[in-house]
């Protein structure tokens, strides 16, 4: 199977569209755009958490039930794969991305050549070619040059963390910088990595869970995992002491140095 690219998806996505041009909205190119980039901006993981209230801001959606229906009808389309419905409308879906392997652009190729003006095919006929550049890992904005794994050694180097704690830290700030929310100097990095550490163990693998378990709740800090408990008085006071351990977090990042 060929790796994952946001050319082939976008290619795959304008062919099924032009193929059912009665089935589409702009909804559903902006949201499957978004799902693209934000799988982009993750290093094209496998499956992952899809924020419902990051993904309609990104979108201009203010209705949930537009959202939810846009989203459902890209699942009906073969384009997303839902492997985990959210609860409710404040918690992430876990979606993945269906990779196409084969083209189907034919009928939009013939198309597009058909609707052009005769000079311009002669031109677009020629035997030159355009090199389009494929890439398969998260871009930044620092011109350019910087990747995942570049981001990842830089904030092992910086902050002096193995690379398994780097990559977990590298995909926290990129988090948040979807969120729209930066931290504004190292200090205040270095504290989340210490807060990060002693709510897993020191553990990278449990640092893993406890952020993924941010990124689908759509939280805005890190909190310690959540147990299953099965006594009811038991899972109120667990509840409420994470939504008091969240406020402490949003009013310590209000304040941020």
């Amino acid at each position: 199977m060929r790796n994952i690219n946001g050319y082939d998806l976008s290619r795959a996505w304008f062919d099924w569209c032009f193929e059912n041009p009665e089935r589409i909205s702009p909804n559903h190119t902006a949201l499957y755009f978004f799902i693209i980039e934000h799988c982009n901006r993750l290093g094209w993981k496998k499956k992952f958490g899809l924020p419902t209230a990051m993904a309609k801001d990104a979108i201009g959606i203010k209705s949930y039930k537009t959202y939810i229906k846009t989203l459902n009808e890209l699942v009906d389309f073969g384009f997303i794969d839902l492997v985990e419905k959210s609860s409710n409308q404040h918690t992430a879906n876990i979606v993945a991305l269906v990779n196409f392997t084969e083209p189907h652009g034919k009928a939009l190729d013939k198309a597009i050549l058909n609707h052009m003006p005769k000079q311009v095919q002669s031109t677009c006929q020629t035997n030159s070619t355009i090199d389009k550049p494929i890439t398969t890992k998260p871009i930044t904005n620092n011109k350019g040059k910087s990747t995942s794994k570049n981001s990842a050694e830089s904030i092992s180097s910086k902050f002096e963390i193995n690379k398994d704690w780097a990559e977990v830290v590298f995909d926290w700030l990129e988090y948040k910088k979807e969120r729209r929310e930066t931290y504004k100097s190292d200090r205040s990095v270095k504290s989340f990595i210490t807060k990060l550490r002693n709510l897993s163990g020191d553990d990278p693998a449990v640092a893993r869970e406890i952020v993924e378990q941010s990124f689908a709740n759509n939280y805005a800090g890190v909190f310690g995992l959540k147990k299953q408990i099965t006594n009811g008085k038991d899972r109120r006071d667990s509840e409420t002491a994470i939504r008091e351990q969240q406020i402490m977090q949003l009013a310590r990042e209000a304040g941020m140095a």
